[in-house]
């Protein structure tokens, strides 16, 4: 090793290092370098230190290390590293050029892993996004969702429908049951309406007990009351919790797309009157958006206003 590197140095350093002749093939590595990678040093020493990296990358991008390199003697970037057994990590790499009476004589690498930050940053991305009881997309989600489908749906001149989804009665059953056995129903509804949609669809809990679906290219009203109903009729099946079989109910209600709205606001505003009228009426439990309800929103109509 030269001396520019102090033996101890290298043997004490966290980061994984590497030495390489001037042509970037390898001399010599550090203890940490092996634990990161898991690798032996018969398998890297003499190897080109692409070697290192998960999978071949296109030559433009070592061609822009490397004029790095020559203009700056430095480059310093994210890669996916590869250990062993073929697993990929990514880690920062420091390169640097070492010179010997002006002439290059090798270059230096240190190499950090960035699983746990890449972690951290997934955990955080996963937060912002996603209900943390029932794993479904959140409010944020869905509405980025919504705005692609309505943008999806107008250039293609294709359908959508919104139904809305509330648990009807759902507080009287978290005070009887206590708030252990209310998650574990909020996410057995969810299981099961997962299920039921499409993976071009999305279901998202907005909270509490209210859900909302994205139904795409939907075939007009008939299709997507029969879905709503199957939907229903699933949803409601008994559900056994501590030995105890408890009945639930919903109340859906349904907007469509362009023919109620076009804005990702108004159709689940309109979604969310109907389910507010279907939940007043008592009944069927199912209702699509009328335009009557966006001129007298709280008028009850089970006497009859609408249809």
């Amino acid at each position: 090793m030269a001396n520019a590197y102090p033996e101890e140095i290298f043997k004490k350093c966290n980061l994984g290092m590497v030495i390489t002749n001037e042509h970037g093939y390898i001399r010599e590595v550090n203890p940490a370098l092996l634990t990161l990678t898991c690798l032996k040093p018969s398998r890297i020493i003499g190897q080109p230190i692409y070697k290192l990296d998960s999978e071949f990358q296109h030559l433009v991008c070592y061609r822009q290390i490397w004029r790095s390199l020559k203009k700056h003697g430095f480059w310093q970037g994210e890669r996916w590293l590869k250990k062993a057994d073929n697993t990929r990590f990514p880690a920062l790499v420091n390169i640097s050029s070492i010179k010997s009476r002006d002439t290059l004589a090798n270059y230096i690498i240190f190499i950090s892993d960035l699983s746990e930050q890449q972690h951290r940053q997934e955990k955080l991305q996963y937060l912002a996004y996603y209900d943390l009881l029932t794993g479904l997309p959140n409010r944020t989600l869905f509405n980025d969702r919504l705005t692609v489908a309505i943008d999806f749906a107008k250039r293609n001149s294709l359908q959508l429908a919104i139904l809305f989804i509330d648990l009807d009665n759902f507080k009287a059953i978290n005070d009887e049951l206590g708030h252990l056995a209310a998650d574990q129903i909020l996410k057995c509804v969810s299981h099961r309406m997962k299920k039921e949609i499409r993976e071009s669809d999305t279901i998202a809990r907005f909270g509490g007990d209210e859900f909302i679906i994205i139904l795409n290219n939907t075939k007009g009203k008939t299709q997507v009351k029969e879905i709503a109903e199957k939907l229903k009729s699933i949803i409601c099946s008994p559900i056994t919790i501590n030995q105890q079989v408890i009945n639930v109910n919903i109340s859906i209600g349904i907007s469509l797309y362009p023919e109620h709205d076009s804005s990702s606001q108004g159709l689940q505003y309109k979604a969310d009157l109907a389910m507010y009228r279907a939940k007043r009426a008592r009944s069927h439990g199912i209702d699509l958006f009328d335009p009557v309800q966006a001129i007298f929103p709280a008028i009850d109509t089970s006497f009859g206003l609408a249809g």
